[in-house]
């Protein structure tokens, strides 16, 4: 976004636009990826399925 700025020389307010554009469109994959369950790992075993702990 700082090509926009310094580069392009365009005013604040389209810089602005520019960004809430690129977030806009980059909650679409990421939208896409959570709803497909893709990014859930086990990170322990379910309760029942684990051994006591020794006292």
């Amino acid at each position: 976004m700082l090509i926009l700025a310094f580069w392009f020389e365009l005013s604040v307010q389209y810089v602005y636009a520019a960004v809430l554009l690129e977030e806009t469109l980059k909650l679409i994959p990421v939208a896409l990826r959570i709803r497909s369950g893709k990014w859930i790992k086990k990170l322990a075993e379910p309760e029942e399925m684990m051994e006591p702990m020794p006292a």
